[in-house]
């Protein structure tokens, strides 16, 4: 009776199947890998302890997609701070290029009490990016995004500007979207609506 079988993925996890073992998945029934990228930038997942770096997770994404599986991969605006917005923006769209995944999925952080990032945050150490920030995070991203067939969605309960389209067919109505979110033309979803 189970007609869908899907699970997360870490690139150790990846790298420690071969890529027959991983099609041998594949024909017992696994159709979908999740993978969380967070970042294509170097020193935010050094920063944020990821456990691997972006060449990595490139290679174990290529694996995943090379045994036939459908590839969905996770990012995270504001995961480097107000310091390293652009940076972490343009090389993230860069390695998910690279990754070629099926689905990019863009969540936005939220930072939580007890956590190690929010009592960086709390000593001044990491400061979250406003609103703005993230939009243009978020444009950066998408302007180095080069890829031949993928859906792109912004549509986590997290952000602040919902978005639901294909990449590359829809790329300039993105970029304008969020243009017009930036200069305050569409509406953000308000703070209080925002949730994990």
């Amino acid at each position: 009776w189970v007609n869908r079988i899907r699970l997360y993925a870490n690139t150790k996890s990846i790298r420690n199947k071969s890529l027959s073992q991983l099609q041998e998945l594949k024909k017992l029934g696994l159709d979908r890998v999740y993978m969380g990228l967070e970042s294509g930038h170097d020193p935010t997942l050094l920063a944020i302890r990821k456990g691997a770096d972006a060449a990595a997770m490139i290679e174990a994404g290529r694996k995943v997609t090379a045994a036939g599986l459908f590839l969905s991969v996770t990012v995270l605006l504001g995961i480097g701070g107000v310091s390293h917005s652009q940076s972490h923006a343009e090389a993230t769209g860069r390695v998910l290029s690279q990754m070629n995944p099926n689905q990019i999925g863009v969540l936005t952080l939220m930072l939580l009490p007890n956590t190690p990032l929010y009592r960086l945050a709390q000593k001044g150490a990491f400061q979250l990016p406003d609103q703005k920030t993230m939009l243009k995070e978020l444009r950066g991203m998408v302007e180095n995004i080069d890829l031949q067939k993928t859906l792109f969605q912004a549509n986590h309960a997290s952000n602040y500007l919902p978005l639901n389209y294909r990449l590359p067919r829809d790329k300039k109505e993105i970029l304008n979207v969020i243009d017009q979110a930036i200069s305050g033309r569409i509406n953000l979803i308000p703070e209080h609506r925002r949730a994990l």
